[in-house]
């Protein structure tokens, strides 16, 4: 296949898209960004349909708005320096890796592998399906270890309000405070800080797979250590302690030492910032315009309808503005990879039931939001899932590899089956909930290092190639 690199000078990077169509829309063997139109199907539409769709919308209480949440500008202060951190290199171990290797704004928010590879890529720089792994190239693949799951999107994660991670392992209590895995189960950690996503910033580092990489720390088995070591590094950096002053409390204070709770609020307030909601679908319910495509518009009716109005009830569990009711379910995708230790082989992965102990939730994990989820394929924990279609045509199978589906919420939606053409609107409604910037690269500009801040080398910025 003809390959098409566009270069963006005002950022510096370079983007490798198949020449069959040239923007973000681009389409790799996983969907990444598969925005493919989906045909509309013959059948009639229902005259009163708008009439009816509105009324779910209404009783589902769907606004668009999200007034109950206030996320940070990305002009701020804090995000642009949290902006810096994500994608610097600084922060791992091996100094190979950013936040951003596997969280890219220009991959929706995630990198478009079914498993990320965080530390120890062959060329650091590479993002998508064609990052590899130091050990493939000497064609050792059981040495070259990718991370058990898949990468979430960081875009619009200032709207969970329960949880982070799939398997919730970062919590806001209902007692009080936030739970992370430096507690014990159902204990708050007094380092959390305010919110989840500060709290959720103190992991990745710590990790071996995503970015702690083999690097030895001198306290390996100490997280706090480990993050006062990396704290160190900006320290001793004139350029890191200058963009640190922006926060007032450390500008010529001695008091106020820099500590890894800075660089966690900075990276909470970035992503904070990542608040992409403007979608055809939001645009429909606020009456900016008018009409939806008639797929859309089916697709729609499908998933706020119950089953005994025809339709399938998917906000039973993608719920709210923000499509998810933050509970845990066994929604049988297929387990791929290294898993997490669990079972007897040790490939498999227990999900929710390995924080919270709960027999129940053995293989549930968190129902994940559904905006923008066109631009994040690979699906499902491991990435073993390739389109939206079989993603939602894989809810309503009743096996898997010969065992019977446990999960109560899956019983439900066994019988319900949706056929070909449903799936099809049904797809099509989730292509409706991607925002509009995504699909510009100069949109998406601010969220990402310019020239003049790729340039600086003492910041070790990644300067990505994705393809």
């Amino acid at each position: 296949m003809t390959i098409f690199k566009y270069f963006n000078p005002k950022t510096c990077f370079l983007i490798v898209l198949p020449l069959i169509f040239i923007s973000l829309s681009s389409c790799t063997k996983h969907g990444a960004f598969d925005f493919s139109p989906i045909d509309s199907q013959n059948s009639e539409i229902s005259d009163n349909l708008d009439t009816e769709l509105k009324s779910l919308i209404a009783k589902h209480k769907i606004t668009g708005t999200f007034t109950s949440t206030k996320p940070v500008s990305i002009e701020n202060e804090q995000a642009q320096l949290g902006k810096l951190l994500f994608f610097t290199k600084e922060l791992s171990g091996n100094k190979d890796t950013a936040c951003a290797s596997c969280h890219h704004p220009l991959l929706g928010g995630a990198d478009a592998r079914a498993l990320a590879i965080g530390a120890n890529a062959v060329d650091p720089s590479v993002l998508g399906p064609n990052r590899k792994h130091i050990y493939d190239a000497f064609a050792l693949p059981e040495l070259a270890r990718r991370t058990p799951r898949n990468s979430p999107t960081t875009f619009n994660t200032a709207f969970y309000t329960k949880t982070l991670f799939h398997d919730g392992r970062v919590e806001r209590l209902a007692k009080g405070g936030i739970r992370t895995p430096d507690e014990l189960p159902g204990q708050p950690d007094p380092y959390a800080g305010e919110t989840l996503l500060a709290a959720q910033a103190k992991f990745p580092v710590v990790a071996d797979l995503e970015m702690r990489g083999n690097f030895t720390f001198q306290h390996p088995s100490d997280h706090d250590k480990i993050r006062q070591e990396l704290v160190e590094r900006f320290n001793s950096n004139f350029t890191w302690q200058d963009k640190f002053c922006t926060l007032a409390e450390l500008c010529g204070s001695k008091d106020n030492a820099l500590n890894y709770q800075h660089i966690s609020d900075a990276l909470d307030a970035y992503q904070r910032s990542q608040k992409f909601t403007d979608n055809v679908f939001f645009r429909y319910i606020n009456g900016t315009i008018d009409q939806l495509e008639p797929n859309v518009k089916r697709g729609a009716y499908l998933f706020y309808a119950g089953t005994d109005k025809g339709g399938l009830s998917c906000v039973s569990c993608h719920a709210g503005d923000h499509f998810t009711n933050e509970e845990f379910y066994n929604v049988n995708f297929p387990q791929t990879g290294p898993g997490k230790g669990d079972g007897e082989s040790g490939l498999e992965d227990f999900g929710r039931y390995d924080v919270s102990g709960d027999i129940s939730k053995i293989r549930a994990f968190r129902t994940p939001s559904l905006l923008n989820i066109a631009l994040t394929a690979p699906y499902g924990h491991s990435g073993s899932i390739d389109t939206l279609a079989e993603a939602v045509e894989s809810h309503y199978i009743e096996k898997l590899d010969g065992d019977l589906v446990a999960d109560a919420a899956l019983t439900t939606l066994i019988g319900t089956k949706p056929s070909p053409e449903q799936i099809s609107d049904i797809t099509a409604f989730l292509h409706a909930l991607t925002d509009t910037c995504t699909q510009d690269i100069e949109c998406m500009e601010p969220w990402m290092p310019n020239q003049e801040e790729l340039l600086v080398q003492n910041m070790l910025l990644l300067n990505a190639i994705i393809e």
